[in-house]
């Protein structure tokens, strides 16, 4: 059978002839014909250059500049080990599934449906939870990772029934694996061996592809032999920097427990005998070697100066024991590793260090659970024979419990998932709702299942919780046509008005839950005031401009939120609310003579801002237009209204402002670098670009400003920041730490508080 194969393995190749057609060695510059081969006729290429006699040698890495027992011993070096480790745990900890190959043009509602009741599923999830029928699965996969991580050397071993069924998958020790090759330097077929285990620095036994996975993940080919057949780990790539780190750390080591340096010397003047200083040394050592108190104590030495001459004494100068130097060493290891280094590095502010630590651990591990899965994958469809199934990893399982619910709160709120979807993801049990298993979105009114819409659009609750259905214009109390030129109570458009409601609807009073009319305009289209409705945002806002004089909204405006700010003693400026029953949701003008006015949606809390200055705001933006193309930019997209936020969630009192504000005298701020924010459930799956802000001051104010007005708990630490815009995730990183606002300078000489209804220029 071997040679019948290896006779079909011959025919696989067909060299080419040893000539090249119309190359004539006697025309005029000639390129001549090639050089005949050396090798016999029939000889195939040869993968690598390999010694002859290369099966004879049964040491791995006989050539490498490392042996695997260097590797290991660089591998305990303290941080390499806690990177190592961390690595371990991490995908260890990971959640993983084994699931069916979806089909091309397979929706994932067919391959649950072809999921369903798959013996072979639960199968192999029984055969995973323990592959060699001893460990579990985090038990079993730590030794594997650490072979992978420290001699790229992952070894498995196969064992079988007589039937050929795989019962159990031990791990060997990849150290003890030596690699044959066939004759043109490739791993032989089975049943021919492939490994061999060496034993005590002899063959203990021979093994096949069929018997043993040997699976390097990165063979970099670097000018010896062994490099063309074993792994170059992490740990051999970064052997250069553990080493430096080694004597760095074995330097620290000796600075504490041999160092025998005392905070004063005295020089010993000329003639004092050898001996007299040998033996005053010796005491020296004894007394002070390994004892830190005593080395930093001041010493008195006598005999070593001749009388009526002045002693001799030098200051000596503490060695360095930690510089810049040990920050770049961290970052080195940590990424060469694929781990975070957030944690062993000194403290930064918060956007930093969690976008920092979130996009490590995710960058970094993916290399290793991508080799793990096609290890396994490798494993189930190769040599368990079923081709139709996969391991899956999750590598996004959220530690925080608080990001984890923004995250699912906000799939459920878009319909991504429904209710019960969501459940499942928590481990909780389904709901028996039938809306728990409907897409919906969250409104102002709550969850509305998308299959309902229709119904809740017509629908109030009142201060009760009573819930009312307000049928729709033309319609009776239970939604039948009315006769043409009835009329619906005032609930619905007049008879003149357009398909939006837009044309002359007129504020009609409705009795609400505690039976006050409210005075709203009511919606053509569902015959109600709706607050989230855009067409009844439009129309309150005619219906504001009808009761505010332009006059005097021009009077208040100019004296309040779009004032110049005064100078000396520090002011304030309060927001304009012109009803008192606002419209909240839409973004709308109101235009006053030549003043043009936001409505901004209702907040549910006051807010207190910097408002920059014309001359920085400007700046500001003309800067962000120039950083940030449009094409980037999503969700709110850019910040029109150059701010720095003191603080948000203060109670609506202009005189408790007031009376903080008398503290302070006017002072400066600068801008620095740009920041990018991770994304939050405010930011609409986009990342906020935010310029940094230095000012002592304004930590100051936002402190004083929490102690005597908080409405609610702050949700982070104070961060002092300008918001530019809201990019895409994909382009975020290519602003960070850009300069291009860096130093603009201005006086801060005025607080502005939005109430929670804001009218801006």
């Amino acid at each position: 059978m071997v040679q019948a194969l290896s006779r079909f393995g011959q025919q696989l190749f067909q060299p080419p002839s040893d000539t090249i057609r119309n190359v004539d060695a006697d025309s005029w510059y000639s390129p001549l014909q090639p050089v005949q081969p050396i090798a016999p006729e029939g000889t195939e290429p040869r993968g690598f250059q390999y010694w002859a006699g290369q099966n004879l040698l049964w040491t791995p890495r006989a050539d490498a500049e490392y042996t695997a027992a260097d590797l290991k011993q660089l591998a305990q070096y303290p941080l390499a080990r806690i990177c190592i480790e961390n690595i371990k745990d991490l995908i260890s900890d990971s959640k993983w599934e084994i699931q069916l190959k979806m089909k091309p043009g397979e929706t994932k509602k067919d391959l649950a449906n072809r999921s369903k009741d798959d013996e072979n599923l639960l199968k192999l999830s029984r055969f995973w939870e323990r592959p060699d029928r001893e460990h579990s699965w985090p038990e079993w996969l730590r030794p594997l990772l650490d072979d992978l991580l420290v001699i790229d050397a992952a070894s498995i071993l196969i064992r079988k029934t007589f039937s050929g069924e795989i019962v159990e998958l031990p791990v060997l020790r990849g150290d003890s694996i030596v690699r044959y090759i066939d004759v043109n330097g490739f791993t032989p077929l089975p049943p021919q061996p492939a490994y061999a285990q060496n034993w005590w620095g002899i063959p203990l036994v021979n093994l096949s592809t069929d018997q043993l996975i040997y699976k390097p993940r990165n063979i970099v080919p670097r000018n010896t032999v062994s490099s063309q057949l074993y792994g170059m780990s992490p740990t051999e790539q970064l052997a250069t920097e553990i080493k430096i780190g080694m004597q760095r750390l074995q330097f620290t080591l000796d600075y504490y427990t041999e160092g025998s340096i005392p905070g004063v010397v005295q020089v010993v003047p000329r003639g004092t005998a050898p001996s007299k200083i040998q033996e005053a040394m010796e005491w020296m050592n004894s007394e002070l070697a390994g004892n830190l108190s005593a080395r930093r104590q001041w010493r008195l030495v006598q005999g070593f100066n001749d009388p009526g001459k002045d002693d001799q004494i030098e200051f000596t100068k503490e060695p360095l024991l930690a510089d810049l130097f040990d920050e770049m060493h961290i970052r080195k290891i940590c990424f060469g590793y694929g781990t975070s280094p957030q944690r062993l590095m000194k403290m930064m502010n918060r956007a930093s260090s969690q976008q920092m630590d979130e996009s490590a651990d995710i960058e970094g591990l993916r290399p290793w659970v991508n080799w793990l899965k096609s290890v396994i994958n490798y494993i189930i469809q190769r040599k368990m024979g079923l081709t139709e199934y996969e391991m899956s990893f999750d590598l996004t399982k959220e530690p925080d419990p608080v990001k984890q619910a923004e995250s699912l709160t906000m799939y459920s709120g878009k319909a991504i998932l429904t209710p019960n979807e969501v459940r499942n993801k928590i481990g909780e049990e389904p709901s028996n709702a039938p809306e728990a298993d409907q897409l919906g979105v969250v409104t102002g009114t709550g969850f509305v299942p998308i299959g309902m819409a229709a119904a809740v659009a017509g629908s109030e609750t009142d201060a009760s919780g009573t819930t009312t259905v307000t049928p729709k214009p033309g319609t009776d109390d239970k939604g039948k046509p009315k006769p043409k030129g009835g009329g619906d109570g005032g609930n619905s458009a007049g008879a003149g008005s357009d398909a939006k409601g837009s044309a002359d609807n007129k504020p009609a009073a409705k009795p609400n839950g505690n039976g006050a009319a409210a005075d709203k305009a009511h919606c053509g289209s569902h015959g109600r005031y709706d607050s989230d409705c855009l067409e009844c945002g439009r129309q309150e806002i005619r219906r504001l401009e009808k009761q505010v004089p332009p006059a005097a909204a021009i009077q208040a405006v100019t004296q309040a939120s779009i004032a110049p700010s005064p100078k000396g003693p520090i002011g304030f400026c309060a927001g304009v609310t012109i009803s008192p029953q606002p419209v909240r949701g839409w973004l709308e003008t109101l235009h006053y003579s030549q003043i043009t006015l936001e409505l901004e949606k209702q907040h549910k809390h006051a807010s207190t801002q910097i408002d920059l200055p014309p001359d920085a705001a400007e700046q500001v933006l003309a800067g962000g237009r120039d950083l940030i193309p449009d094409s980037d930019l999503m969700s709110h997209g850019r910040e029109l209204h150059p701010h720095i936020t003191v603080r948000y969630g203060v109670e609506d009192d202009a005189d408790k402002l007031q009376a903080i504000l008398k503290d302070f005298k006017p002072f400066e701020v600068t801008l620095g670098l740009v920041h990018v924010f991770p994304i939050s459930t405010h930011s609409e799956d986009s990342n906020p670009v935010v310029i940094d802000v230095e000012s002592p001051e304004l930590i100051r104010l936002n402190a004083a400003i929490d102690a005597a007005m908080s409405a609610k708990q702050n949700d982070f630490e104070y961060h002092p920041h300008c918001t530019l815009a809201y990019v895409k995730p994909d382009a975020a990183k290519q602003y960070r730490g850009s300069d291009k606002f860096k130093g603009i300078t201005f006086t801060v000489d005025a607080v502005t508080l939005c109430g929670k209804v804001r009218f801006r220029r």
